[in-house]
């Protein structure tokens, strides 16, 4: 059985400036996760290494809220993180100008630096997961 999403209107934020970045979920019971959200043919990517789907798509609601839209032809149990149209809310940008920390259904993540990114790839080249930047 296939559960088709069927294409809406995706609308973006006036700026995606303050939520593209690497995020790390904040788990005791969850070995890492990072997330990655990137700016890709004007529409904003959430990429969840390790995690299916790999990429879902980030539609904005109001000021600091997005849903979660996943793309056609999934089957229905292969969602993994979340659900379609499950609300993203971020946190107030800081004083830079970015969003550091949001929620996605009972999930928390927090923003990484460049460095510890590095670090955490790095640390886990040798397990075969694929980070996507």
């Amino acid at each position: 059985m296939f559960c088709f999403v069927f294409f809406q209107k995706i609308t973006n934020p006036p700026s995606s400036d303050p939520f593209v970045g690497v995020y790390s979920l904040q788990s005791r019971w969850i070995s890492q996760v990072i997330g990655n959200i990137t700016l890709k043919n004007g529409v904003l990517h959430f990429y969840q290494t390790p995690g299916y789907p790999r990429v879902t798509l980030l539609n904005y609601v109001k000021p600091l809220i997005f849903e979660v839209l996943y793309t056609s032809g999934l089957k229905c149990f292969d969602y993994g993180i979340g659900q379609n149209h499950e609300r993203v809310v971020f946190d107030s940008p800081d004083s830079q100008g970015v969003c550091n920390r949001f929620t996605f259904g009972p999930f928390v993540f927090t923003r990484i630096i460049e460095k510890e990114f590095e670090k955490h790839r790095r640390r886990r080249s040798s397990t075969n997961f694929l980070y996507l930047v």
